[in-house]
């Protein structure tokens, strides 16, 4: 998945941050349990989807951008942010956000900067979804409630 994540800008690539510098976003485990009724493999397998579909995601992102489609670039954008939406709507839900209104009237150039910065919140996400495959793969389901499947 890293491999989608370094060379998706019309610039020079974003180089990693440092762990201190992304912690990873804060994801609500026990919500996310509570979506699904407890069912750590459903859990799992949502994750697993996302990621999958992630990497075509940024690479569809990165070639609208270079060829300056604004149109596709907000609604590759909005795809992004709803399936985002599904683990947080903190930091990589709000680049997504950013980046679809840039998309309708920025310049090229602070849309790149707007895409540089979802990156980097995606690679913060993604740590945090890890964590989420860990416990889920661990067993771990905390004090979740069970609540019906949406």
């Amino acid at each position: 998945m890293s491999h989608y994540m370094h060379s998706t800008t019309i610039h020079t690539p974003v180089s990693p941050p440092s762990p201190a510098e992304l912690p990873g976003e804060e994801i609500d485990y026990l919500r996310l349990l509570s979506m699904v009724g407890g069912d750590l493999p459903c859990l799992s397998e949502i994750v697993d989807c996302y990621l999958e579909d992630l990497g075509p995601r940024i690479i569809e992102l990165a070639a609208a951008i270079t060829g300056r489609q604004r149109e596709l670039t907000g609604r590759i954008a909005h795809l992004l942010r709803g399936s985002t939406s599904n683990f947080s709507v903190g930091a990589t839900f709000a680049a997504c956000t950013a980046l679809e209104s840039a998309a309708q009237t920025a310049t090229w150039e602070e849309i790149a900067s707007t895409q540089e910065h979802l990156m980097r919140t995606l690679r913060g996400l993604l740590t945090s979804l890890t964590a989420v495959r860990r416990k889920c793969a661990l067993g771990i389901a905390g004090d979740c409630v069970a609540a019906p499947r949406f």
